[in-house]
Order: structure tokens, then C-alpha cells, then sequence
């Protein structure tokens, strides 16, 4: 977002005046999802064009005729390169005025200095026994130094956790630890980069128990988060000794 703003003034005039207003960019933008606040845009020259045109100016009568212009826009650039700190736009203004009906042009040009301000689509997968999970109730969310993104600002669809509005970086992805677990967040050991649109996986699975011969009761079954230790249980009937788990199905555990 920036912001171009035009102060002019004319004197001892009559008639009508027009100033124009170019913005040569650095890049191509996407017309479609950028804001001009009434411009337009030349996709070959890469400029952005507004023309206001001023009727029935008296200054003999009426005093100085101010001009002020202002334009608030929203550009979404096209291959932008995010290692760039600032771009630097080009800006020519020119004002016409008319004496017997002949154009008289004033022209001027100055830089604006924009900050960047690049934001980045980055979409997070959740699988559960390796199979795309519709779980809306798990939660993501992205961690770095500088900022958190949390679950609510996400848009959810499916499997998929999607941001919009990411600045560019590698994030830590946390996320809920299990079902039952859902506020617990937990470091999956997944990143994920977003300098173009990025996208990345975090695997839970299902950990089923089945009671032995001797074993009235046992717990800690549920959905866990790749990598997370699980306490389980296992409550021994009278007259049996406990011998220890064995894995049925799936790998060990370490």
C-alpha cells in the first residue's frame, strides 16, 4: 500500500485544466487483485494512469484555484523480487492548461521510495494414518522470531490450512498434539518456507489398544502427532503378572 499526493496551484487563469498522473512501476502488477483507486493500468509499460480534469477555473474572480490529489492504492506485483527492501517508482505529473484553445503543459517528475511489503500464501496438510484428514478441529500454527500466525487467521477447507497474507520466511509449524489435546500446540519438527507460495505436511496417527489375556483395562489410546511421546497403561487383573506391550501392527516404538 502507498500512497500518491499532488498540491498545485493556478493564478490569473480562466478555463479549464487537466493534470495527469503517471506511476511507472517497477514490476507487472495482477490488475485483478490490486487496487488503483480508478487508474489504468498499462500492462506493456507497467504504468498506472489518472487523469482529473478541472471546469469553469476563475482565479480573477474566485482567487488561486488549489489542486490537491490524492491516491491511497493497493498494488499486487507480479515475480517480485522479495530480497529487494524498497522499490522505487517514478512519478510524472502534468498539468495542461489551455490558452486559445492551444494546450500549455507543465511537467514534473519525482521518486517515491516504497517499502516492501510482500505477503505470501503458505497451506499446511494434515494426514492421519497417511491418508488426507478433514478435521476441522485440529489446530496450526505458523511460528517464527518476528511473528505467530495463528490458527483463526487461517482459512480452513478439507485438509487444508491455508494463510494469505504470510510474510516471506521459514516457519515453525506447531500444531495441536492429539484429539483430546486439541489447545496443547506442539513443535511438529515440520517448516515450512514461503517466499512463493509454500506448502507443507504434518502426519498424526492412530494408536489403537487392545487388551491381553490378564489385562482388565488400558489407556492412552487416540490420534497423536508424529513424534510425540504418549503415556499408555495397562491395569493387571488378580492372579497375572505384567510382561510388557508388544506391537501388533505399525512400527515399534523406540
Amino acid at each position: 500500500d502507498y500512497c500518491i499526493n499532488y498540491l498545485g496551484s493556478i493564478d490569473d487563469y480562466i478555463g479549464q485544466a487537466k493534470v495527469t498522473i503517471v506511476d511507472n512501476l517497477t514490476y507487472e502488477i495482477d490488475e485483478n487483485l490490486s487496487n488503483l483507486n480508478g487508474g489504468t493500468y498499462d500492462s506493456n509499460a507497467k504504468t498506472i494512469t489518472w487523469e482529473t480534469t478541472y471546469l469553469g477555473i476563475d482565479t480573477y474572480s474566485d482567487g488561486v484555484f488549489d489542486i490537491n490529489i490524492t491516491k491511497n492504492i493497493t498494488l499486487v506485483y507480479e515475480d517480485l523480487d522479495a530480497s529487494e527492501d524498497e522499490l522505487i517508482n517514478s512519478i510524472d505529473v502534468k498539468l495542461t492548461t489551455y490558452v486559445n484553445g492551444i494546450p500549455s503543459e507543465e511537467e514534473d517528475t519525482f521518486e517515491l521510495d516504497i517499502p516492501q511489503n510482500i505477503v505470501c500464501t503458505g497451506r499446511v496438510l494434515i494426514k492421519k494414518d497417511n491418508d488426507n484428514w478433514n478435521n476441522s478441529t485440529i489446530k496450526v500454527e505458523l511460528r517464527s522470531n518476528d511473528r505467530t500466525y495463528t490458527d483463526s487467521e487461517a482459512e480452513k477447507e478439507n485438509n487444508e490450512v491455508t494463510w494469505n497474507q504470510l510474510k516471506p520466511g521459514t516457519y515453525s509449524i506447531y500444531a495441536s498434539k492429539g484429539l483430546g489435546l486439541l489447545t496443547t500446540y506442539v513443535d511438529t519438527g515440520v517448516d515450512i518456507t514461503v517466499e512463493e507460495p509454500g506448502e507443507a505436511t504434518i502426519d498424526y496417527y492412530t494408536l489403537n489398544l487392545n487388551k491381553g489375556v490378564g489385562i482388565s483395562a488400558v489407556s492412552g489410546a487416540g490420534v497423536y502427532l508424529k513424534g510425540q511421546a504418549v503415556n499408555i497403561d495397562a491395569t493387571v487383573s488378580n492372579g497375572y503378572t505384567w510382561e510388557g506391550w508388544s506391537v501388533i501392527s505399525g512400527d515399534s516404538p523406540n
